[in-house]
């Protein structure tokens, strides 16, 4: 059997995933027999946490199903480096050595990580927390409230994905912005809402499932989550001038700044989820609190 094609090239940035989502799709068809795949990366030349997730649980995902996945590796002596030091090539299932000192992460960015629990999950959110505190002004003062909406965003994989791959979560830190990415390859955003008879008949595409997820106390199981996790990540986002994205089946919300876009997209089987904070735009989380007043005595975990 001949093998599949993935070829990447260039710049693998938040922006870019639509187009690595596409190079993928084939393969998540129900009819897609399992056989071999060549991931291509030799001309990437730069990446980031936002195609690092999607990348490392695309390859999981594959040979969770009987595919095979050789991997040509950047030939970029940088690129390839960090996806070493990053830890694709290890959950990519690769014997590659690390031929370098291996410095402390602490602060500077968190490996690539399948996280397969929801402990292990509050573990690796608390590392990637301590990245934002000490790269994003203002974090720090703000800390309970940023912790508890990133950790209910990786919650709601153990809750409502069903996702095969677990969660794999990472961060990276720059001079101008931190990123942190959490992907699942579950049922996505429109099954899990599709739970809750109250949400019944409030989207038909994916898209719009999306839209409607994050909104204040939306949630496919109200007795698990407090459905604030996504809204209150991207409110800190647009505060900040950062940017996000929010990738479920073939629909996608970006978010720039105050501006919030939704469109169909290439399809992907679950949910990715990317957040970018500026380093340099402090985050008044009371001020955002206090715009989406929830019910008296709500505020008890912040305060």
């Amino acid at each position: 059997m001949d093998e599949y094609p993935v070829v990447l090239a260039g710049e693998l940035t938040m922006t870019h995933t639509p187009q690595i989502a596409s190079t993928l799709e084939p393969l998540w068809d129900s009819f897609a027999q399992p056989g071999p795949v060549h991931l291509d990366l030799r001309d990437v030349t730069f990446v980031r946490p936002s195609a690092i997730t999607l990348l490392t649980t695309s390859v999981i995902r594959l040979l969770q199903e009987g595919f095979s996945v050789r991997v040509s590796r950047p030939e970029s002596e940088k690129v390839d480096g960090y996806l070493n030091r990053i830890d694709f090539y290890d959950l990519a299932g690769m014997d590659v050595d690390y031929p370098w000192r291996r410095h402390s992460a602490n602060g500077r960015f968190r490996e690539v990580v399948q996280v397969q629990s929801e402990d292990e999950g509050e573990e690796v959110v608390g590392e990637v927390m301590a990245i934002l505190n000490r790269n994003v002004e203002g974090v720090a003062g703000v800390y309970d409230a940023v912790h508890h909406a990133f950790l209910e965003v990786v919650s709601n994989v153990f809750h409502h994905a069903q996702s095969p791959t677990q969660a794999v979560i990472c961060a990276q830190s720059y001079s101008w912005c931190v990123e942190l990415a959490v992907v699942d390859s579950g049922r996505g955003i429109p099954a899990s809402l599709g739970q809750n008879p109250e949400l019944a008949g409030r989207f038909g595409s994916a898209a719009e499932a999306i839209e409607l997820a994050v909104q204040p106390r939306v949630t496919g199981r109200p007795e698990h989550n407090t459905g604030e996790g996504l809204f209150f990540s991207l409110e800190f986002v647009k505060a900040n001038g950062g940017s996000a994205c929010v990738y479920s089946q073939d629909g996608a919300l970006w978010v720039r700044g105050r501006q919030a876009t939704a469109q169909t997209v290439p399809f992907w089987p679950g949910t990715w989820a990317s957040l970018c904070f500026r380093s340099d735009c402090p985050v008044d989380t009371t001020a955002i609190f206090n715009q989406y007043a929830p019910p008296e005595n709500d505020f008890d975990w912040l305060f």
